[in-house]
């Protein structure tokens, strides 16, 4: 099955009174359970199509399908519900809510996609538990190290079952081998949770360990 499909992707902006492409009939397809990195220098547009993917941004032209569902037809609102339910996210800099405790962070995705806390308490557990963090659902992030911070961004990404994860540079923050442990865990739980991952990442290591590597170069995807 396909998770993500993309046909003849168009995106750009205009910047003094001139038009800059970013990217240019561009077209993907990934299937289920598949671990893709999108590699790419910085300004090369990786953050541009992960917007579009995410549904953060709408393309110029062309559509995007996410768990066969066209985004591009999606209002602003329902793109929202839709990310928070089919989508899980890591980014570099974790984005931890530094006033919630540990397991309040894994719990909010679940209360943005209107789910019961109570319910899926265990799950938020069984989580903190997979990425070793077990006994500090009560601890705020500040006392957490950066690894362990990103820890417990993976778990959250992951809580509410999500067809799709994006992870955009998420050992960019890390030293390497706080880095390598942190991809150890994502993509082991990406592989049991049978979820599609999708990172982004300018190191060509980092890209390596997924099954596929895709290089954008000027608005251009090339499969290698």
């Amino acid at each position: 099955m396909t998770v993500v499909r993309i046909t003849d992707l168009d995106k750009g902006y205009s910047e003094g009174g001139r038009w800059h492409a970013v990217l240019t009939g561009l077209s993907l397809e990934v299937e289920a359970g598949a671990s893709v990195a999108l590699l790419g220098p910085s300004g090369s547009g990786k953050s541009t199509l992960l917007n579009m993917i995410s549904a953060m941004d709408t393309p110029d032209g062309g559509v995007v399908e996410v768990a066969g569902r066209d985004l591009t037809a999606l209002n602003e609102r329902d793109r929202t519900l839709f990310r928070r339910t089919h989508m899980g996210f890591v980014f570099q800099f974790f984005n931890l809510i530094p006033t919630l405790t540990v397991e309040e962070n894994l719990l909010l995705p679940l209360e943005l996609a209107g789910q019961s806390k109570r319910d899926l308490h265990g799950r938020a557990l069984d989580l903190l538990g997979s990425v070793g963090l077990t006994g500090r659902e009560e601890s705020f992030p500040d006392r957490l190290s950066g690894g362990e911070q990103q820890r417990v961004a993976v778990a959250r990404a992951l809580v509410h079952r999500p067809r799709l994860v994006l992870a955009d540079e998420p050992t960019g923050n890390l030293d390497r081998e706080t880095g390598d442990r942190v991809l150890d865990l994502l993509e082991s739980l990406v592989r049991d949770e049978g979820t599609t991952l999708l990172t982004v990442t300018h190191s060509e290591r980092v890209a390596r360990r997924a099954d596929r590597i895709l290089t954008l170069r000027d608005g251009v995807l090339v499969e290698s």
